[in-house]
Order: C-alpha cells, then sequence, then structure tokens
C-alpha cells in the first residue's frame, strides 16, 4: 500500500494477537515495510493512512521489481510445447515479437547476463503485465496477480487467466503454460489455451506446435528485428 510494490505480505494492522484474522483491520506491505512495522519503526498511524490511499491507486503501473533469472544450464523459452533455444554465442531475444516489441522472450544484456522480456496488453493495446530488461511492472487495473514462489498467474477475472508462466530457473526454462492476450492489436494464446499446445495467432489461423526453434524467434509486423527471425509481414490492425 505505501510503495505499490508487486510482491507483498498480508499485514495485521493492529498485530494479529489482537485481532486475528480480521480482513477489515489487514493491509499489504512490501517485505521491507513490513519488517519496519513489525519492528516498530513504521507506526500503524502511518500504515492506516496509506491503507487508506494506497500507492497504485490511479496508477498506470505498479512500482519496478527486479525478476531474477540466473539459469544454471542453457536458456530455453517453452511457450506450451513450442520451444525457443538460442545459439552459442547469441545477441538477441528468442521468442515472439510484434511490430518491433518483444511480447515472449529471453535475451542477454550487453555483459552477457540473461533477462526475461514480457509485454501482455488486452485488446485496447492498454499495458497489463510488462517485463522490460528483467523489471517487473503490473498494471493495477488486473483483477488479480498471483505471484508465489516462481510461479506467476495473472486473471483478467474469476477463473480467467491471462497468463501462467512458472520461472524453472535450475534447468533455465521460463515456462509459459498459458496465455491469451493481445500486443499492437494481434491476438495470441499459447499452451492450454490453443487447440495444439504450442503457439497460436487465431486471428491470423496460424500456429507452431511441438518444435524446437534453435536460434530462431517469430517477428509479426512489417519489418522484422535484425537477426535470425521467421518473419510473418502482416500491416499493422487499424
Amino acid at each position: 500500500m505505501i510503495c505499490g510494490c508487486p510482491v507483498f505480505d498480508y499485514e495485521h494492522i493492529d498485530g494479529f494477537d489482537v485481532t486475528g484474522h480480521d480482513d477489515t483491520r489487514m493491509t499489504l506491505l512490501c517485505p521491507e515495510h513490513h519488517r519496519e512495522k513489525t519492528a516498530g519503526r513504521l507506526p500503524i498511524s502511518l500504515v492506516e493512512r496509506w491503507n487508506g490511499n494506497p500507492f497504485n491507486v490511479g496508477a498506470q503501473f505498479s512500482k519496478g521489481h527486479p525478476l531474477y533469472y540466473e539459469p544454471n544450464s542453457g536458456i530455453v523459452l517453452k511457450l506450451g510445447n513450442l520451444h525457443f533455444e538460442p545459439k552459442p554465442g547469441f545477441s538477441h531475444l528468442v521468442g515472439i515479437a510484434a511490430f518491433g516489441d518483444f511480447a515472449l522472450g529471453v535475451g542477454v544484456t550487453d555483459t552477457g547476463h540473461p533477462v526475461i522480456d514480457i509485454d501482455i496488453r488486452d485488446q485496447k493495446d492498454r499495458p497489463l503485465f510488462i517485463v522490460k530488461s528483467g523489471e517487473l511492472r503490473v498494471a493495477p487495473v488486473n483483477w488479480d496477480v498471483d505471484f508465489v514462489g516462481t510461479k506467476l498467474v495473472l486473471r483478467s477475472a474469476p477463473g480467467q487467466k491471462v497468463l501462467d508462466i512458472a520461472l524453472e530457473a535450475t534447468d533455465g526454462a521460463v515456462s509459459v503454460k498459458a496465455a491469451d492476450f493481445h500486443l499492437h492489436g494481434v491476438h495470441m494464446t499459447v499452451g492450454t489455451k490453443t487447440k495444439t499446445g504450442g503457439f497460436e495467432l487465431p486471428e491470423m489461423d496460424g500456429f507452431w506446435a511441438q518444435l524446437t526453434m534453435r536460434g530462431l524467434g517469430i517477428a509479426i509486423g512489417d519489418v522484422a528485428p535484425p537477426g535470425y527471425w521467421f518473419h510473418l509481414p502482416i500491416p499493422r490492425p487499424s
């Protein structure tokens, strides 16, 4: 409530020993502010003030949060049963791009460090969930974001998954179990949201499934990014 961090703890404002699990006297604090409150350095009056006027109300995005990714072995991006693997020494993102922006990808920085890039939007091209160069931001308009351990689920309504992803960093995998979203007017579905179990473009009647692409990405749009891409040269939807 105080800083807008998208990763938080549940906090009993008056203390659990006073109110128990009374949801009218509970709030959300990031781990840092939770620690300050528990230690007595953050007054209850300030917590109550921010609880009545949360940081993210009216904000386009939450505060940025680092999304750590340090695989022990080779990098792989899994979109359902469609897998992307880089060639040795690659310097470009692998995954899906639409009109120059990467919807789902994994790449490396100039220093050789791997990062995750995600751009999930709604039908009106309003950003819902963004990861740029390893920093995560969430739009408060989402109905629910569930980030527990290394698994993240984004929902637009009860039972409606927009994104279901697991960061299996021990084996280098970024695994998208399900996704149903838009980017720049292009509708995309992944995994359990598809008929084939891979990656589909419903509006274009195209799909990729049960393949492993090495050193290759799928670029949607009038111009392909530089490098090694499978290019779908289509005009940007109006």
